[in-house]
Parts: structure tokens; sequence; C-alpha cells
């Protein structure tokens, strides 16, 4: 029986669209410096920057009556459309009803999408938020590699200073 490397990461291709990376599972060490930003930016964030927290970010768009039990509720009628316009969509026999149909499923989704935006926005904005993104940034500094197994950045101060965004945005996603 030969013994086989089974090969645990995950591929993708890079921005050119020919060059495969891969996501290494993160070792031990990769997550505690993970934490250790998420920690910094929440406290450099809370303290130094005045950002809120999401609880705080929750009461101030209760208080200015943003969200709440009429958001809920919107945000309900509008996913019950959304629901209706796909049932109907899939129902649709002629070419010319599913063009149709398929523009009131579009227009659905972007009415229930900038909904949701009047929570998600500012809710994006809090010290987790931009906490959680500092951490998911280190996490992809040190999970990404070539074919080899090497790091494509040497450090996370590297991947800070990529010049071509490209391929950070996509090991990101």
């Amino acid at each position: 029986m030969v013994d086989e490397k089974k090969d645990d990461r995950r591929v993708f291709l890079g921005p050119d669209e020919v060059t495969e990376y891969y996501i290494a599972p993160p070792d031990a060490e990769a997550i505690r410096g993970a934490d250790w930003q998420y920690s910094k930016v929440y406290t450099n964030s809370l303290v130094e920057g005045g950002i809120t927290t999401s609880a705080e970010m929750m009461d101030i768009l209760m208080r200015r009556g943003i969200i709440g039990p009429e958001f809920e509720q919107r945000a309900q009628e509008l996913a019950e459309n959304l629901n209706t316009a796909i049932l109907e969509l899939e129902e649709a026999k002629t070419n010319e009803e599913k063009r149709e149909l398929a523009v009131v499923v579009a227009n659905a989704r972007e009415e229930l999408f900038q909904w949701n935006q009047r929570l998600n926005g500012p809710m994006s904005n809090t010290c987790e938020n931009l906490a959680d993104d500092a951490r998911l940034e280190y996490l992809t500094s040190c999970m990404v590699q070539d074919k080899d197994g090497n790091r494509v950045w040497d450090s996370y101060e590297k991947y800070l200073t990529e010049k071509t965004q490209g391929l950070a945005t996509r090991a990101r996603f």
C-alpha cells in the first residue's frame, strides 16, 4: 500500500483566473494571532476611535426609530413578497411570463436588500465587526499558500501592504 499524503487544502483561482492558490487550515499560532488582532482592533476602536459596540448601535437605531417592531414587520412583508414572486416564477409556463416575473423577483430582492441595509449598514461599522474583519484578514494572511505549501504573504504586515488587492480580496472570500 502506498502512503499518500492527502491534501486537505481548499483551492481557488487567483485574479488572473489561472494561478491556483490554496487555503490551508490555520494552526494554533495563526489562531492566537488572529485573536490578538481581534482584541487589539476591538479595544482600539472602542477606546481611541469612539466606535460603538453592537449593543450600543442597536440602542441608537431603536431610539431613532430606524429599527423596531415596524422594521421587523416590513422586513417580514418584503420577504413574503419575494417568496411569492419566486413561487410564481417557478410556476410560469411561457418565456415571456418567466421574463416578466424574473424582473419582479429581482425588484423584490432589491427592495428587501435595501430595507435590510437600514440595519446591516450601521452594524457593519461596530467594534465587533471591525475586529472580526481584522481577525479574518490575519487568518487570510496566514492560511493562503502556493501549490508547494509556501505562504503567499510572509507576514500580516506584508498582507496589509499588498499593492494588488485582487488576490487578498479573493482569498478572503
